[in-house]
């Protein structure tokens, strides 16, 4: 089986999502893409290749969206029953 990565629509057109920064969604989508089947990715590697800001991840981390694990371990809220 290829790296295929499912988006749940009710995730990426809730008004919480809408309402960040497109470069915040950017980074969202591009993790996810990279993200395991459980929603854990290296957000190091992402990040570098998105040319992405810190503050994008805090974002996505204060709406609920991603939390850190340790520090380079994100696990992604992939459901909106798990966004906060």
């Amino acid at each position: 089986m290829g790296n295929r990565q499912t988006f749940n629509s009710k995730v990426t057109e809730s008004l919480g999502f809408l309402q960040m920064p497109a470069s915040t969604q950017n980074l969202y989508f591009h993790l996810r893409m990279h993200a395991d089947d459980d929603g854990f990715v290296e957000t190091y590697p992402v990040m570098c290749l998105t040319r992405a800001a810190e503050d994008d991840l805090k974002i996505l981390i204060s709406k609920g969206f991603a939390s850190m694990i340790t520090d380079d371990l994100a696990a992604l809220r992939l459901t909106e029953e798990e966004i906060l």
